[in-house]
Protein backbone atom coordinates (compact mmCIF):
# COMPACT_ATOMS: atom_id res chain seq x y z
CA UNK A 1 0.00 0.00 0.00
CA UNK A 2 1.36 3.66 -1.13
CA UNK A 3 2.29 6.01 1.80
CA UNK A 4 1.81 9.74 1.19
CA UNK A 5 2.50 12.14 4.53
CA UNK A 6 0.91 9.45 6.59
CA UNK A 7 2.35 6.75 8.68
CA UNK A 8 1.13 2.91 8.81
CA UNK A 9 0.21 0.38 10.91
CA UNK A 10 -0.11 -2.83 10.09
CA UNK A 11 -1.85 -5.49 12.78
CA UNK A 12 -0.92 -9.35 12.11
CA UNK A 13 -1.12 -12.76 13.72
CA UNK A 14 1.31 -15.37 13.24
CA UNK A 15 0.34 -18.96 12.19
CA UNK A 16 1.19 -21.25 14.63
CA UNK A 17 0.43 -19.44 18.08
CA UNK A 18 -2.34 -16.72 16.76
CA UNK A 19 -0.20 -14.38 18.91
CA UNK A 20 -1.11 -10.57 17.58
CA UNK A 21 2.37 -8.71 16.07
CA UNK A 22 2.03 -4.53 15.31
CA UNK A 23 4.21 -3.37 12.93
CA UNK A 24 4.61 0.63 13.16
CA UNK A 25 6.61 3.24 11.80
CA UNK A 26 7.89 5.18 14.85
CA UNK A 27 9.67 8.34 15.29
CA UNK A 28 13.37 8.10 15.97
CA UNK A 29 16.51 10.82 16.23
CA UNK A 30 18.28 8.97 13.52
CA UNK A 31 15.02 8.69 11.41
CA UNK A 32 12.05 6.87 10.72
CA UNK A 33 11.81 2.92 12.05
CA UNK A 34 9.52 0.48 11.31
CA UNK A 35 9.44 -1.66 14.41
CA UNK A 36 7.23 -5.01 14.45
CA UNK A 37 6.46 -5.47 17.85
CA UNK A 38 4.92 -8.94 19.35
CA UNK A 39 2.42 -8.69 21.81
CA UNK A 40 5.54 -11.00 24.21
CA UNK A 41 7.65 -7.63 23.67
CA UNK A 42 10.11 -8.63 21.64
CA UNK A 43 10.86 -5.90 19.05
CA UNK A 44 13.00 -6.09 15.77
CA UNK A 45 14.03 -2.67 13.71
CA UNK A 46 14.33 -1.72 10.55
CA UNK A 47 16.44 2.10 10.67
CA UNK A 48 15.23 4.09 7.55
CA UNK A 49 17.56 6.77 8.28
CA UNK A 50 18.29 8.66 5.07
CA UNK A 51 15.18 7.90 3.24
CA UNK A 52 12.24 9.83 2.28
CA UNK A 53 9.25 9.67 4.81
CA UNK A 54 6.44 10.28 2.63
CA UNK A 55 7.67 7.58 0.25
CA UNK A 56 7.66 3.73 1.27
CA UNK A 57 5.68 0.84 1.28
CA UNK A 58 5.11 -1.68 3.93
CA UNK A 59 3.35 -4.89 3.13
CA UNK A 60 2.93 -8.42 4.78
CA UNK A 61 2.89 -11.59 3.17
CA UNK A 62 -0.69 -13.54 2.94
CA UNK A 63 0.36 -15.57 6.14
CA UNK A 64 1.82 -12.66 7.92
CA UNK A 65 5.68 -14.52 8.09
CA UNK A 66 7.23 -12.04 6.23
CA UNK A 67 7.13 -8.34 5.63
CA UNK A 68 8.77 -5.95 2.16
CA UNK A 69 10.11 -2.63 3.31
CA UNK A 70 10.55 -0.56 0.23
CA UNK A 71 12.36 2.74 0.93
CA UNK A 72 13.31 5.59 -1.65
CA UNK A 73 15.94 7.97 -1.50
CA UNK A 74 14.99 12.13 -1.87
CA UNK A 75 15.15 14.63 -3.23
CA UNK A 76 13.37 12.86 -6.10
CA UNK A 77 12.96 9.19 -4.92
CA UNK A 78 14.67 7.52 -8.05
CA UNK A 79 16.73 6.00 -5.76
CA UNK A 80 15.62 3.11 -3.35
CA UNK A 81 15.73 -0.75 -1.69
CA UNK A 82 14.02 -3.40 -1.14
CA UNK A 83 14.43 -4.74 2.10
CA UNK A 84 12.49 -8.09 2.79
CA UNK A 85 12.89 -9.90 7.01
CA UNK A 86 10.66 -12.18 9.04
CA UNK A 87 8.14 -10.56 11.40
CA UNK A 88 9.16 -12.32 14.22
CA UNK A 89 12.78 -11.07 13.79
CA UNK A 90 16.29 -11.49 12.42
CA UNK A 91 18.42 -10.41 9.58
CA UNK A 92 16.73 -8.45 6.71
CA UNK A 93 17.62 -8.98 3.10
CA UNK A 94 18.21 -5.78 0.74
CA UNK A 95 16.04 -8.03 -2.43
CA UNK A 96 17.68 -5.09 -4.65
CA UNK A 97 21.28 -5.10 -3.79
CA UNK A 98 23.37 -4.65 -7.38
CA UNK A 99 20.40 -3.63 -9.23
CA UNK A 100 20.73 0.13 -10.23
CA UNK A 101 17.56 2.07 -9.49
CA UNK A 102 14.40 1.88 -7.80
CA UNK A 103 11.65 -0.48 -7.04
CA UNK A 104 8.39 -0.12 -7.35
CA UNK A 105 5.47 -2.39 -6.84
CA UNK A 106 5.38 -5.71 -5.02
CA UNK A 107 3.55 -9.19 -4.44
CA UNK A 108 3.60 -11.85 -2.97
CA UNK A 109 2.93 -15.35 -3.54
CA UNK A 110 -0.60 -16.93 -1.98
CA UNK A 111 1.95 -19.27 0.34
CA UNK A 112 4.18 -16.75 1.28
CA UNK A 113 7.21 -18.28 -0.20
CA UNK A 114 7.90 -15.85 -2.94
CA UNK A 115 7.89 -12.02 -3.31
CA UNK A 116 7.57 -10.40 -6.40
CA UNK A 117 8.55 -7.02 -7.51
CA UNK A 118 9.24 -4.60 -10.20
CA UNK A 119 12.24 -2.51 -10.39
CA UNK A 120 13.34 0.28 -12.47
CA UNK A 121 16.58 0.55 -13.88
CA UNK A 122 18.39 3.96 -13.23
CA UNK A 123 20.22 4.45 -16.77
CA UNK A 124 17.44 3.41 -18.97
CA UNK A 125 14.19 3.54 -16.71
CA UNK A 126 13.43 -0.21 -18.49
CA UNK A 127 11.19 -1.60 -15.87
CA UNK A 128 11.70 -5.65 -14.99
CA UNK A 129 9.99 -8.30 -12.73
CA UNK A 130 12.09 -9.89 -10.03
CA UNK A 131 11.43 -12.70 -8.45
CA UNK A 132 12.72 -13.32 -4.73
CA UNK A 133 12.21 -16.87 -2.94
CA UNK A 134 11.67 -15.66 0.60
CA UNK A 135 13.49 -18.56 2.56
CA UNK A 136 16.15 -19.64 -0.03
CA UNK A 137 16.12 -15.86 -0.52
CA UNK A 138 17.73 -16.31 -4.19
CA UNK A 139 17.03 -14.01 -6.78
CA UNK A 140 16.25 -14.10 -10.82
CA UNK A 141 14.58 -11.74 -13.08
CA UNK A 142 11.52 -12.88 -14.84
CA UNK A 143 11.56 -10.05 -17.99
CA UNK A 144 15.15 -10.29 -19.17
CA UNK A 145 13.86 -11.41 -22.82
CA UNK A 146 11.27 -9.31 -23.47
CA UNK A 147 11.15 -6.45 -25.14
CA UNK A 148 9.24 -3.05 -23.84
CA UNK A 149 8.84 -2.40 -20.44
CA UNK A 150 6.83 -3.39 -17.18
CA UNK A 151 4.58 -0.60 -17.28
CA UNK A 152 0.72 0.69 -16.31
CA UNK A 153 -1.27 3.47 -15.85
CA UNK A 154 0.38 5.63 -13.15
CA UNK A 155 4.02 4.75 -13.94
CA UNK A 156 3.98 1.41 -11.62
CA UNK A 157 3.25 -1.96 -12.64
CA UNK A 158 0.02 -3.86 -12.44
CA UNK A 159 0.93 -7.39 -10.72
CA UNK A 160 -1.23 -10.39 -9.54
CA UNK A 161 0.45 -13.22 -7.52
CA UNK A 162 -1.53 -16.72 -8.16
CA UNK A 163 -0.93 -20.31 -6.70
CA UNK A 164 1.52 -22.36 -8.30
CA UNK A 165 3.89 -19.58 -8.18
CA UNK A 166 2.13 -18.11 -10.97
CA UNK A 167 2.59 -14.18 -11.79
CA UNK A 168 0.02 -12.07 -14.03
CA UNK A 169 1.69 -8.54 -14.91
CA UNK A 170 1.08 -5.59 -17.52
CA UNK A 171 3.83 -5.55 -20.25
CA UNK A 172 4.43 -2.23 -22.89
CA UNK A 173 5.48 -4.00 -25.76
CA UNK A 174 6.39 -1.73 -29.22
CA UNK A 175 2.43 -0.62 -30.21
CA UNK A 176 0.69 -2.38 -27.23
CA UNK A 177 0.00 -3.39 -23.97
CA UNK A 178 0.05 -7.00 -23.10
CA UNK A 179 -1.03 -9.47 -20.54
CA UNK A 180 1.34 -12.00 -19.63
CA UNK A 181 1.63 -14.99 -17.44
CA UNK A 182 4.25 -16.43 -15.70
CA UNK A 183 4.37 -20.10 -14.78
CA UNK A 184 6.09 -23.57 -14.67
CA UNK A 185 9.22 -21.89 -15.96
CA UNK A 186 7.98 -20.17 -18.86
CA UNK A 187 6.97 -17.02 -19.90
CA UNK A 188 3.13 -16.67 -22.21
CA UNK A 189 1.71 -13.36 -24.02
CA UNK A 190 -2.37 -14.07 -23.77
CA UNK A 191 -3.70 -11.24 -25.40
CA UNK A 192 -1.35 -11.77 -28.79
CA UNK A 193 -3.62 -14.23 -29.77
CA UNK A 194 -6.79 -12.31 -29.32
CA UNK A 195 -5.88 -9.57 -31.97
CA UNK A 196 -6.39 -6.06 -31.94
CA UNK A 197 -8.04 -4.44 -28.69
CA UNK A 198 -7.04 -3.09 -25.30
CA UNK A 199 -6.60 -5.27 -22.11
CA UNK A 200 -7.53 -3.87 -19.14
CA UNK A 201 -5.55 -3.12 -15.78
CA UNK A 202 -7.36 -5.55 -13.60
CA UNK A 203 -7.17 -9.30 -13.17
CA UNK A 204 -7.37 -11.87 -10.57
CA UNK A 205 -6.29 -15.67 -10.35
CA UNK A 206 -8.89 -18.03 -8.78
CA UNK A 207 -7.75 -20.84 -6.13
CA UNK A 208 -7.61 -23.76 -8.44
CA UNK A 209 -5.13 -21.06 -10.48
CA UNK A 210 -7.47 -20.04 -13.27
CA UNK A 211 -6.62 -16.47 -14.41
CA UNK A 212 -9.48 -14.38 -15.43
CA UNK A 213 -9.08 -10.76 -17.00
CA UNK A 214 -10.81 -8.76 -19.30
CA UNK A 215 -10.11 -7.36 -22.48
CA UNK A 216 -11.81 -5.23 -25.19
CA UNK A 217 -12.01 -6.16 -28.73
CA UNK A 218 -11.22 -3.32 -31.49
CA UNK A 219 -14.80 -2.39 -32.00
CA UNK A 220 -16.07 -3.28 -28.73
CA UNK A 221 -18.26 -0.79 -26.80
CA UNK A 222 -17.70 -3.14 -23.43
CA UNK A 223 -14.69 -5.57 -22.76
CA UNK A 224 -15.17 -8.99 -23.07
CA UNK A 225 -13.93 -11.68 -19.65
CA UNK A 226 -11.58 -14.15 -20.36
CA UNK A 227 -9.94 -17.15 -18.30
CA UNK A 228 -7.18 -19.25 -19.01
CA UNK A 229 -6.18 -22.42 -17.72
CA UNK A 230 -3.94 -23.50 -20.27
CA UNK A 231 -6.09 -21.80 -23.16
CA UNK A 232 -7.63 -18.56 -23.34
CA UNK A 233 -11.47 -18.64 -23.83
CA UNK A 234 -14.36 -16.58 -23.35
CA UNK A 235 -16.28 -16.72 -20.19
CA UNK A 236 -18.97 -13.47 -20.77
CA UNK A 237 -19.16 -10.63 -23.21
CA UNK A 238 -19.74 -7.03 -21.93
CA UNK A 239 -18.42 -7.19 -18.71
CA UNK A 240 -18.88 -3.81 -16.75
CA UNK A 241 -16.82 -5.22 -13.56
CA UNK A 242 -15.87 -8.46 -12.24
CA UNK A 243 -15.18 -10.32 -9.12
CA UNK A 244 -13.80 -13.27 -7.79
CA UNK A 245 -13.73 -15.72 -4.43
CA UNK A 246 -12.75 -18.73 -3.94
CA UNK A 247 -13.32 -21.05 -7.08
CA UNK A 248 -16.46 -18.96 -8.03
CA UNK A 249 -16.64 -15.36 -10.15
CA UNK A 250 -19.30 -13.04 -10.97
CA UNK A 251 -19.37 -10.47 -13.85
CA UNK A 252 -21.57 -7.33 -14.31
CA UNK A 253 -23.28 -7.54 -17.89
CA UNK A 254 -25.54 -5.12 -18.84
CA UNK A 255 -28.79 -7.54 -18.24
CA UNK A 256 -27.96 -9.06 -14.76
CA UNK A 257 -24.70 -10.28 -12.57
CA UNK A 258 -23.72 -13.67 -13.62
CA UNK A 259 -22.46 -16.09 -11.19
CA UNK A 260 -20.07 -18.76 -11.82
CA UNK A 261 -19.66 -21.47 -9.94
CA UNK A 262 -18.09 -24.96 -10.02
CA UNK A 263 -21.25 -26.38 -10.14
CA UNK A 264 -23.14 -23.90 -12.54
CA UNK A 265 -24.04 -20.71 -13.43
CA UNK A 266 -26.49 -18.11 -12.46
CA UNK A 267 -28.26 -14.76 -12.95
CA UNK A 268 -29.47 -11.99 -10.33
CA UNK A 269 -30.92 -8.77 -10.72
CA UNK A 270 -32.04 -9.56 -14.11
CA UNK A 271 -33.73 -6.64 -15.30
CA UNK A 272 -32.79 -4.16 -12.76
CA UNK A 273 -30.04 -1.96 -12.62
CA UNK A 274 -27.42 -3.12 -9.96
CA UNK A 275 -25.54 -0.46 -8.45
CA UNK A 276 -22.83 -2.51 -7.14
CA UNK A 277 -22.48 -6.26 -5.33
CA UNK A 278 -19.75 -8.05 -2.95
CA UNK A 279 -19.22 -12.04 -3.44
CA UNK A 280 -18.01 -14.46 -1.55
CA UNK A 281 -17.58 -18.03 -2.23
CA UNK A 282 -20.87 -18.31 -3.80
CA UNK A 283 -22.71 -16.31 -2.16
CA UNK A 284 -23.56 -12.74 -4.01
CA UNK A 285 -25.12 -9.67 -2.44
CA UNK A 286 -26.32 -7.06 -5.20
CA UNK A 287 -27.83 -3.41 -4.72
CA UNK A 288 -30.13 -2.93 -7.27
CA UNK A 289 -32.12 0.59 -7.87
CA UNK A 290 -35.53 0.91 -6.85
CA UNK A 291 -38.83 2.52 -5.59
CA UNK A 292 -37.49 5.45 -3.41
CA UNK A 293 -34.18 3.85 -3.24
CA UNK A 294 -31.28 1.70 -3.27
CA UNK A 295 -32.68 -2.03 -2.45
CA UNK A 296 -30.44 -5.23 -0.95
CA UNK A 297 -30.83 -8.67 -2.07
CA UNK A 298 -29.13 -12.00 -1.16
CA UNK A 299 -28.31 -14.39 -3.92
CA UNK A 300 -27.67 -17.96 -2.75
CA UNK A 301 -27.71 -21.54 -5.45
CA UNK A 302 -31.52 -21.18 -4.29
CA UNK A 303 -32.11 -17.94 -5.75
CA UNK A 304 -32.46 -14.69 -4.78
CA UNK A 305 -33.85 -12.29 -1.57
CA UNK A 306 -34.29 -9.29 -1.22
CA UNK A 307 -33.14 -8.28 2.56
CA UNK A 308 -33.56 -4.29 2.77
CA UNK A 309 -36.22 -3.35 0.64
CA UNK A 310 -39.23 -0.63 1.21
CA UNK A 311 -36.53 2.19 2.74
CA UNK A 312 -35.26 5.39 1.53
CA UNK A 313 -31.84 3.61 1.09
CA UNK A 314 -30.14 6.91 -0.45
CA UNK A 315 -27.16 4.53 -0.75
CA UNK A 316 -25.05 1.67 0.26
CA UNK A 317 -21.94 1.86 1.85
CA UNK A 318 -20.45 -1.57 2.99
CA UNK A 319 -21.02 -5.13 2.26
CA UNK A 320 -20.13 -7.44 4.47
CA UNK A 321 -20.32 -11.65 5.29
CA UNK A 322 -20.65 -12.85 8.79
CA UNK A 323 -20.59 -16.43 8.97
CA UNK A 324 -24.33 -17.19 7.76
CA UNK A 325 -25.17 -13.22 8.22
CA UNK A 326 -25.01 -10.34 5.90
CA UNK A 327 -23.64 -7.36 7.45
CA UNK A 328 -25.17 -3.93 5.60
CA UNK A 329 -24.08 -0.16 5.80
CA UNK A 330 -26.66 2.05 4.77
CA UNK A 331 -26.77 6.15 4.40
CA UNK A 332 -30.19 7.20 4.94
CA UNK A 333 -31.67 10.70 5.53
CA UNK A 334 -28.02 12.07 5.49
CA UNK A 335 -27.01 9.84 8.00
CA UNK A 336 -25.68 5.83 8.41
CA UNK A 337 -27.26 3.16 9.59
CA UNK A 338 -25.64 -0.66 10.38
CA UNK A 339 -28.01 -3.32 9.43
CA UNK A 340 -27.27 -6.99 10.78
CA UNK A 341 -29.63 -9.17 8.17
CA UNK A 342 -29.91 -12.96 9.85
CA UNK A 343 -32.19 -15.82 9.19
CA UNK A 344 -34.36 -14.33 11.83
CA UNK A 345 -34.43 -11.18 9.71
CA UNK A 346 -32.39 -7.78 10.51
CA UNK A 347 -31.66 -6.21 13.26
CA UNK A 348 -29.71 -2.52 13.64
CA UNK A 349 -26.86 -3.08 16.59
CA UNK A 350 -26.37 0.86 16.91
CA UNK A 351 -29.89 1.63 16.90
CA UNK A 352 -30.55 4.19 20.60
CA UNK A 353 -27.06 5.00 20.57
CA UNK A 354 -26.14 8.80 20.73
CA UNK A 355 -23.82 9.96 17.90
CA UNK A 356 -22.98 9.14 14.20
CA UNK A 357 -21.70 5.73 13.27
CA UNK A 358 -18.58 5.31 11.96
CA UNK A 359 -16.45 4.23 8.72
CA UNK A 360 -15.06 1.55 10.27
CA UNK A 361 -16.50 -2.07 10.55
CA UNK A 362 -14.77 -4.95 11.41
CA UNK A 363 -15.98 -8.89 11.49
CA UNK A 364 -14.96 -11.76 13.76
CA UNK A 365 -13.69 -14.96 11.52
CA UNK A 366 -17.17 -16.61 12.48
CA UNK A 367 -19.24 -13.86 12.25
CA UNK A 368 -19.86 -14.09 16.45
CA UNK A 369 -18.73 -10.63 16.75
CA UNK A 370 -18.80 -7.21 15.29
CA UNK A 371 -16.82 -4.58 16.05
CA UNK A 372 -17.78 -0.86 14.91
CA UNK A 373 -16.69 2.63 15.34
CA UNK A 374 -19.59 5.75 17.13
CA UNK A 375 -18.62 8.92 17.03
CA UNK A 376 -19.70 12.31 19.23
CA UNK A 377 -21.46 14.52 17.67
CA UNK A 378 -18.76 16.94 15.85
CA UNK A 379 -16.85 13.89 15.31
CA UNK A 380 -14.17 15.18 17.58
CA UNK A 381 -14.28 12.08 20.10
CA UNK A 382 -16.44 7.98 20.22
CA UNK A 383 -15.95 4.76 20.71
CA UNK A 384 -14.99 1.24 19.54
CA UNK A 385 -17.77 -0.92 20.43
CA UNK A 386 -18.07 -5.01 20.25
CA UNK A 387 -21.30 -6.24 19.64
CA UNK A 388 -22.32 -10.15 20.18
CA UNK A 389 -25.29 -10.90 17.04
CA UNK A 390 -26.39 -14.15 19.60
CA UNK A 391 -26.85 -11.90 23.19
CA UNK A 392 -26.97 -8.53 21.44
CA UNK A 393 -24.77 -7.32 23.93
CA UNK A 394 -22.43 -4.44 23.46
CA UNK A 395 -18.76 -3.59 25.16
CA UNK A 396 -17.27 -0.62 24.98
CA UNK A 397 -13.61 -1.47 23.79
CA UNK A 398 -12.50 2.04 25.25
CA UNK A 399 -14.70 2.84 28.39
CA UNK A 400 -11.99 1.97 30.51
CA UNK A 401 -10.74 4.65 29.82
CA UNK A 402 -10.45 8.12 31.37
CA UNK A 403 -10.33 10.60 28.67
CA UNK A 404 -11.39 10.67 25.58
CA UNK A 405 -10.76 8.66 22.82
CA UNK A 406 -10.97 9.04 18.79
CA UNK A 407 -12.06 5.56 17.77
CA UNK A 408 -9.44 3.71 15.27
CA UNK A 409 -10.06 0.15 14.28
CA UNK A 410 -9.55 -3.46 15.04
CA UNK A 411 -8.49 -6.80 13.79
CA UNK A 412 -9.48 -10.55 14.77
CA UNK A 413 -5.90 -12.09 14.98
CA UNK A 414 -7.22 -15.04 16.02
CA UNK A 415 -10.03 -17.62 15.75
CA UNK A 416 -12.01 -14.57 16.65
CA UNK A 417 -11.26 -15.00 20.56
CA UNK A 418 -8.61 -11.58 20.39
CA UNK A 419 -9.18 -8.62 19.21
CA UNK A 420 -6.54 -5.55 18.50
CA UNK A 421 -7.51 -2.55 18.29
CA UNK A 422 -6.06 1.06 18.12
CA UNK A 423 -6.84 4.52 20.07
CA UNK A 424 -6.21 7.89 19.60
CA UNK A 425 -6.41 9.10 23.46
CA UNK A 426 -6.61 12.52 24.92
CA UNK A 427 -6.09 16.12 24.11
CA UNK A 428 -3.12 15.00 22.23
CA UNK A 429 -5.02 12.11 20.38
CA UNK A 430 -1.47 10.14 21.63
CA UNK A 431 -2.40 6.98 19.34
CA UNK A 432 -2.35 3.54 21.73
CA UNK A 433 -2.44 -0.18 20.86
CA UNK A 434 -4.74 -2.47 22.97
CA UNK A 435 -5.48 -6.07 23.11
CA UNK A 436 -9.21 -7.52 24.42
CA UNK A 437 -9.24 -11.08 25.10
CA UNK A 438 -12.59 -12.51 25.04
CA UNK A 439 -12.01 -15.49 26.69
CA UNK A 440 -11.29 -14.75 29.52
CA UNK A 441 -12.31 -11.33 29.79
CA UNK A 442 -8.83 -8.59 29.68
CA UNK A 443 -8.33 -6.07 28.23
CA UNK A 444 -4.25 -5.28 27.81
CA UNK A 445 -2.51 -2.28 27.18
CA UNK A 446 0.36 -3.06 24.82
CA UNK A 447 3.42 -0.05 25.46
CA UNK A 448 4.90 0.43 22.23
CA UNK A 449 7.07 3.94 22.69
CA UNK A 450 7.57 6.18 19.95
CA UNK A 451 3.66 5.16 18.11
CA UNK A 452 2.88 8.40 15.96
CA UNK A 453 0.63 7.14 13.42
CA UNK A 454 -1.76 9.00 11.22
CA UNK A 455 -3.25 6.09 9.22
CA UNK A 456 -4.19 2.70 9.84
CA UNK A 457 -4.06 -0.57 7.82
CA UNK A 458 -4.86 -3.92 9.03
CA UNK A 459 -4.11 -7.38 7.62
CA UNK A 460 -4.39 -10.80 9.36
Amino acid sequence: MRIGGVLLLLLAAVPGNGAPIAIYDAGAPAGREVISAPANGRRLRVRTAGFAEDAYLLSLSPDSRWMAVLLLAPPLGDRGSLLLGRTRGGAFLDATAGLDGRPLTTAFAPDGRTLFFEHRNGSDGRSDLYRLETVRRRRSVLTADLAGSVSAPGGAGVLAAGPGDRLAFLHELPGRRALFLAADGTIRDLTAPLGEGVVLDDFAFLDDGRLLFRFTPEGAALPTLFAHDGATVPVAAEVRSFAVSGDSFAALRPGALRVFRPSGTQDFGAGETVLGFRLDHGRVTLVTAGGGGARVHLGTADGSVEVLGDRSIESVENLRFAGEALLVVTREAGARRLWHVGPAGATEPAAGLSGELGAFLGVAPGGDLLVFARLDPGGASGSLLAWHPDSGAIRDLSGALAHPTVPGEAVFPSAGNEVLYTLKVGPTREPRLFLWRRRPDRTTALSLPGLTVGRFALAR
